[in-house]
């Protein structure tokens, strides 16, 4: 910066002088070959640029488990209606592991179906329904009898369950 933005400070009486100019022919420059493009700083030098990047692609699924966790999403950390620090430690340890149990079960799915995303997954699996039919019997006779119907699944809801 100090080679873009050059400036001078200097004490003027009880105040200080502060002179600078852009350089906008480096500023060009800093356009041309450096907005737009990110740049990886890392301290595992015994990694290759291949595993660095990779590494940084990775960490798209980390930011997505917390704008999960900020908002109304899957498993959202929600309203803490509590303010002392062993509250909300506990509060944040049932969110994280909500958020590891369904990471465990999209993981154990995409054996069942391989594309399915995790809000597909538990789009899919919301819907999957079962229901207790109950058939009253004779008063002096039996207790009622009671039947277990599940509702009519997809294919991928078949595979999931």
């Amino acid at each position: 910066m100090p080679a873009l933005v050059p400036y001078e400070l200097t004490p003027r009486g009880t105040a200080w002088e502060f002179d600078f100019r852009v350089d906008h022919g480096g500023l060009q420059d800093l356009i041309a070959g450096r907005f737009g493009r990110t740049m990886l700083l890392t301290n595992r030098h015994d990694w290759s640029a291949a595993e660095v990047v990779a590494a940084y692609g990775q960490q798209q699924h980390v930011e997505h488990v917390f704008r999960g966790l900020q908002g109304a999403g899957l498993v959202g950390w929600g309203p803490a209606y509590h303010w002392t620090d062993s509250k909300l430690k506990v509060h944040a340890f049932y969110g994280m592991l909500g958020v590891s149990l369904l990471q465990y079960l999209h993981r154990k799915a995409r054996a069942a179906w391989p594309e399915l995303t995790l809000e597909g997954l538990c789009a899919e699996l919301s819907q999957v329904q079962q229901f207790d039919l109950v058939y009253p019997g004779a008063e002096p006779g039996p207790a009622p009898r009671v039947t277990t119907v599940p509702s009519s699944q997809s294919l991928v809801q078949q595979r999931l369950v």
